[in-house]
């Protein structure tokens, strides 16, 4: 039977499902007829249906749930290779956020307050906070931190004899000197330039 068959007899065909289990269909011993087709084809409208109602409504279980898994997304950061945003996301850059704008995001991050300042990313690293562990003490979530380098020495020799440097200990008389200046305007490790995103929506 044809797909225009089988519309023709749900439109037309005899309702009648005696003998008929809606489960199993007709007993094995009749041909398929046309009532367990029309069955087939009521259930499967009522099915549509009730998905097209769950998407269009706006307080239908689908789109509840929906809404539900956008929610605990608010607030997660990322990072992003462009410097155009997605939709309702932010790059991080120090701006101060309303809570009246975004009450998800002060919601989901526990903020009381009626603004928030984003910390700014732009040309930082970003460091795991200490959070009691005792490496990098007394920090605030968010806070910016200077570069530093850690102390150390180095200690240099000058041979006065005029045939080079003579290493701390060893032999030549002279006195300590410096290396002179090197590098560059920062220390850094090899990196590459992202966006640090924040979803606010």
């Amino acid at each position: 039977m044809t797909i225009k068959k089988l519309i023709e007899f749900a439109e037309t065909g005899d309702k009648n499902t005696d003998g008929l289990d809606l489960d199993r269909g007709f007993p094995s011993r009749l041909m398929p007829a046309r009532q367990w087709f029309n069955w087939l084809f009521n259930s499967l409208t009522v099915k549509v249906n009730e998905l097209i109602d769950a998407i269009d409504s706006p307080t239908g279980t689908l789109n509840l749930n929906l809404k539900k898994l956008n929610d605990s997304e608010v607030g997660v950061v990322k990072l992003w290779l462009s410097t155009s945003m997605p939709e309702n996301h932010l790059e991080i850059k120090g701006q101060t956020l309303n809570k009246s704008d975004y009450p998800v995001l002060f919601k989901n991050y526990g903020i009381t307050a009626e603004q928030f300042t984003l910390p700014d990313t732009r040309g930082e690293f970003v460091r795991g906070l200490d959070n009691s562990r005792g490496i990098d003490a007394g920090r605030i979530l968010g806070s910016h931190q200077d570069d530093m380098l850690k102390a150390h020495v180095h200690t240099y020799f000058k041979d006065n004899t005029g045939g080079g440097s003579a290493s701390a200990g060893g032999s030549g008389a002279g006195g300590e000197g410096d290396t002179g200046e090197t590098g560059g305007t920062e220390t850094r490790p090899r990196n590459i330039a992202m966006i640090y995103i924040i979803k606010v929506k």
